[in-house]
């Protein structure tokens, strides 16, 4: 018996071409969609959840460059083993975008899935932070 299939909405949130809501079975992507919903939620935007999520939009304008940057790789770190522990995090790479006009920072993480029948599918998933903290992909 082989393992069980996850079926998940597609976010953003879209139409099949049948007309009902789009969803995806692939680990991949599911994946990817958690990792973002992680990165792109600050800790107390869930009621249920206070905790959920890492704190990266605060630190666009945090004064200390090196400390912000360590800080938020740690956060990550540990939100997702806390909160997807089926994900491992390879590694985290926060930069910010020096002479960007646009004030960016960029988030790349390196994950692996764990427990995926046929061995382990991994991927990237970058988000990069605005000014004002707008993380978009």
């Amino acid at each position: 018996m082989g393992w069980p299939v996850s079926t998940e909405m597609v976010l953003p949130f879209q139409l099949a071409p049948d007309g009902g809501i789009a969803v995806t079975t692939d680990p991949n992507r599911q994946a990817a969609q958690h990792i973002e919903a992680i990165l792109c939620t600050s800790p107390g935007e869930r009621v249920m959840v206070p905790t959920y999520g890492v704190p990266v939009k605060g630190a666009v304008f945090m004064p200390d460059d090196q400390i912000a940057t360590a800080q938020i790789a740690q956060q990550i770190t540990s939100a997702m083993a806390t909160y997807e522990p089926n994900i491992t995090v390879e590694a985290v790479n926060v930069s910010d975008t020096v002479g960007d006009p646009a004030g960016s920072g960029t988030i790349d993480l390196d994950w692996s899935i764990k427990n995926i029948q046929t061995g382990n599918a991994s991927g990237v998933q970058t988000a990069t932070i605005l000014i004002g903290g707008r993380v978009v992909n």
